[in-house]
């Protein structure tokens, strides 16, 4: 989610108190044998490699849903920084040995994968409106493809350690070893191909992760290459500078010198829904979103939900983008996100474009993820689902079915305020990964951007505006694409579609922030089509 609120002095202080309580103490190898047998003793399965031994895997078999396939959930735990990511794995329905895998992130940042992506969007089973118990999904995407569902960063959801991580490059890193470590360890499900599936802030995680997966297939290669030629090659995957970081020697994340035992990922796509991607372009089309009627609006919305803004805020809000983009542009100047610090030139550019562009809806009283809608439940987030599913995820029986660790995760949080605060003040709310998204497609992945044409944070506009503007292999063809209508499985038109080469933006009638929420059984199907790579 977007930052709603900014009291930029409030976080500045908390920004600067995280800083001094961030050290990590790494275990040493006893301790890790002690902490091992303590986990099996809780009904934990510990699994272990000497190629990774940096790190280990403790999980349990859920048994509350009902999912039509094998799961498992716990931690990968890295232990030289104390850091343990919660997974929630669960088999497709199909055949989970050549049916594909799916990464699903949520955005943010810091907003938990399993809560939101899982029992609210698109896992097996839904938390009911009661917030006491767990209903069956029969639009699941279990049915077509194996999902994993990861709480990323560190102190996400049911995920915790020592580590403050506070840039989407770093969070990339993390992930990107946790699929190495996944795979290792669940070989079977690495030989099928792999696809990311992401929203909101997930427009940052979304297209860095890819990148990173796509750089580290490269080395592998070539890696590999090498080693038929006779060369030898060390590991080079102690350390990664990150692109914005200045400073992420300490955050180092695959500890193996044995890299012909890294997999190398059958990556095929990236999705991407409502996301938050180029900051200078998408709080530029605010105006035109709010300003402007719909040009390809359901027949029966039109004139009905847009333009909602009067003369006097559309022209504020285009004389307020002049300022915007100077602080942007000087915070892109300054893009080297502060790895303790904080990034001012990045938090001044973000809270005043906040404020003057991206607020505006607030004062028409209408629901920022949803135009149709008024907010209910917590007013940062206007679903209720949200209320329930953390109600749900804070149950006792809940917790232990699903190997969440009881001593360290105390309370269940959808979101937390803490990686918010963390990302918001290194800066990466203003950095754009529109030139990640160029790079999958020039490196032949295919990508997916399809948005709710009802949601104001990551709307439909914007997101268009940024592929348009994205310099890539095939963007004069994609500038010059008609839109066509996009039909659902029922053969009803459901929204609006352009395509050229791998990559297709795609409209969707009637959603909000979260489409397969608001149209489970389309979505479904488009997801199906997407990842059989059939037409859409």
């Amino acid at each position: 989610m977007i930052l709603s609120k900014l009291d930029v002095l409030f976080m500045t202080i908390l920004g600067l108190l995280l800083h001094f309580v961030s050290g990590t103490l790494a275990l040493t190898a006893a301790e890790i044998v002690a902490q091992h047998v303590e986990y099996k003793t809780q009904g934990y399965l510990v699994l272990e490699s000497r190629q990774f031994s940096g790190y280990s895997i403790r999980m349990k078999e859920p048994k509350l849903c009902e999912a039509g396939g094998a799961q498992y959930s716990g931690y990968i735990d890295k232990h030289d920084t104390n850091d343990h990511f919660y997974f929630y794995f669960v088999e497709s329905k199909n055949n989970p040995v050549k049916d594909p895998t799916v990464l699903w992130l949520n955005g943010g940042p810091g907003c938990s994968s399993m809560m939101i992506g899982n029992w609210i969007n698109i896992g097996p089973c839904k938390v009911n409106a009661f917030g006491n118990d767990i209903v069956p999904n029969p639009y699941s995407w279990n049915n077509a493809a194996n999902l994993i569902f990861l709480d990323q960063p560190v102190e996400t959801g049911y995920s915790y350690g020592d580590t403050k991580i506070r840039t989407t490059e770093e969070a990339a890193q993390d992930a990107y070893a946790f699929l190495q470590i996944f795979f290792f360890h669940f070989k079977k499900y690495a030989m099928g191909p792999f696809h990311i599936s992401t929203f909101s802030y997930g427009g940052h995680f979304g297209p860095s992760l890819s990148a990173e997966i796509i750089r580290h297939n490269r080395k592998i290669k070539e890696h590999d290459r090498g080693k038929k030629d006779g060369d030898h090659h060390e590991s080079y995957f102690h350390s990664h500078n990150s692109k914005h970081s200045n400073d992420t020697s300490s955050h180092n994340y695959i500890t193996t010198n044995n890299a012909e035992e890294l997999i190398h990922i059958n990556f095929e796509s990236l999705m991407l829904s409502n996301g938050w991607t180029n900051a200078a372009v998408q709080f530029k089309e605010f105006s035109t979103f709010a300003c402007t009627a719909d040009p390809l609006a359901k027949k029966e919305n039109i004139g009905l939900y847009r333009p909602f803004a009067n003369a006097t805020t559309c022209d504020s809000m285009k004389q307020s983008y002049k300022q915007c983009k100077t602080l942007l542009d000087t915070c892109s100047k300054n893009a080297k996100a502060a790895v303790n610090t904080t990034n001012a030139a990045c938090v001044s550019a973000m809270s005043y474009c906040q404020s003057t562009l991206g607020n505006v809806v607030k004062v028409t009283g209408m629901n920022a993820y949803d135009l149709r809608k008024k907010c209910v439940g917590d007013p940062n987030y206007c679903y209720e689902e949200y209320t329930n599913s953390e109600t749900y995820g804070n149950l006792p029986h809940v917790k232990a079915d699903l190997g969440v660790d009881k001593e360290a995760v105390d309370r269940f949080s959808i979101c937390s305020d803490t990686i918010e605060t963390n990302f918001y003040l290194s800066g990466d709310y203003a950095f754009e990964h529109s030139t990640d998204i160029a790079f999958a497609l020039n490196s032949g992945i295919r990508v997916l951007v399809y948005v709710g044409d009802m949601d104001w944070v990551g709307n439909w506009v914007a997101n268009l505006a940024y592929l348009t503007e994205m310099d890539w292999f095939g963007k004069e063809e994609f500038d010059a694409a008609p839109f066509i209508k996009w039909y659902t499985a029922g053969k009803t038109e459901a929204g609006r579609m352009k395509k050229a080469k791998n990559l297709t933006f795609l409209k969707v009638y009637d959603a909000g922030h979260m489409v397969p929420f608001d149209h489970p059984k389309n979505s479904l199907d488009l997801f199906t089509k997407w990842i059989t790579n059939k037409r859409l």
